[in-house]
């Protein structure tokens, strides 16, 4: 990537941490639609076949929602939610956009080390160029950035940027 750091950048979103909740939510929405509908679906059918014909079933709808659910979570934690892309999404953020790039900077809390009272902060930035990116959607209030893999995710607040018109003819731009 050049360096792009005596560029003005075409609008910067710095933006508050997202909750935990909705960055769940919007992680589930991305990768997890498919196995998570057919586990509602099968929960329906053993439920279905339970009333109708045997309360085993039953017994096996409550198993797949409270074993297989949970798996499929903690999948989507170890494999995508914790990778630097993802993660970026619960820590305040920087992030500065140019014609076809972006960077991403955010501050991690520092671990404490031996006899150590206020561990450090570390700051990780991160560069995304226009072909590392699988999808840009203009939402009502925000914009939402998918990547490629290594999979990862933003969501740009409007009130968060310093030209909203700015992101928004941006992310048009990019023709996704």
């Amino acid at each position: 990537m050049p360096s792009y750091d005596d560029i003005e950048p075409l609008c910067r979103v710095v933006s508050a941490p997202m909750s935990r909740s909705r960055f769940l939510r919007t992680l589930a929405a991305l990768k997890a639609r498919k196995p998570l509908a057919g586990l509602g679906l099968a929960v329906g059918v053993a439920v279905a076949a339970g009333g109708l014909t045997d309360v085993r079933w039953v017994i096996i709808a409550l198993m797949l929602v409270t074993v297989v659910a949970p798996m499929v979570m903690a999948f989507l934690y170890i494999v995508h939610a914790i990778s630097p892309r993802c993660l970026q999404n619960v820590h305040a953020r920087r992030v500065e956009i140019f014609p076809g790039y972006m960077a991403v900077t955010y501050e991690v809390p520092g671990i404490p080390a031996d006899g150590d009272d206020e561990p450090e902060p570390r700051l990780v930035r991160f560069e995304v160029g226009k072909e590392e990116l699988a999808s840009v959607r203009v939402r009502p209030a925000d914009v939402l950035v998918t990547m490629r893999a290594p999979f990862g995710f933003i969501i740009l607040p409007y009130d968060d940027a310093s030209d909203g018109d700015a992101l928004v003819k941006w992310a048009r731009a990019l023709n996704f």
